[in-house]
């Protein structure tokens, strides 16, 4: 009897909360998702819809079909104007080893480069130009922004 008062406490607590946010009902909205495909990788792209209370703009999985630094991912920045963070996390490879050469660098500086191994979490603040260097077929990124994707905030810097 008293688990059961605790449980129901507990939904009951939820429950205030999922009101006062907005959240008293189940919802189902439209996300726009699209593919984008090259020789090197294929993006699965989800953006969420106008009017979810998240700090998530989009959500991308990136899957490697090559490997080696003509295969590179990225070798851009966003402005800083556009405020637009990107986290990745390095998901499955082939082998425990490396799966990618991160490079990257802000303005003008020196490029850094470090090896990136499953579960390795990357954040890339507006500004920082970055590259990931694909190093074992198969290699996924979860890649999650707070913005969608817009491709007026991409400047080109070649790091590869």
């Amino acid at each position: 009897m008293c688990t059961f008062k605790a449980k129901m406490s507990h939904h009951h607590l939820e429950d205030k909360l999922e009101k006062k946010q907005g959240l008293d009902r189940v919802r189902v909205l439209k996300s726009n998702v699209f593919d984008d495909s090259d020789s090197r990788r294929t993006i699965t792209d989800y953006t969420f819809p106008r009017g979810i209370n998240t700090d998530l703009g989009q959500v991308k999985v990136i899957r490697c079909r090559r490997t080696g630094d003509n295969d590179a991912l990225g070798n851009h920045y966003h402005t800083v104007k556009s405020g637009r963070w990107e986290y990745f996390m390095v998901g499955a490879g082939e082998y425990v080893d490396i799966i990618f050469t991160l490079k990257y660098r802000t303005g003008e500086g020196e490029i850094t480069e470090v090896e990136l191994m499953k579960g390795d979490t990357v954040i890339i603040p507006p500004g920082w130009s970055h590259t990931f260097i694909p190093r074992q077929e198969g290699a996924t990124l979860l890649g999650v922004s707070n913005l969608p994707y817009d491709p007026d905030d991409d400047v080109e810097d070649k790091l590869v």
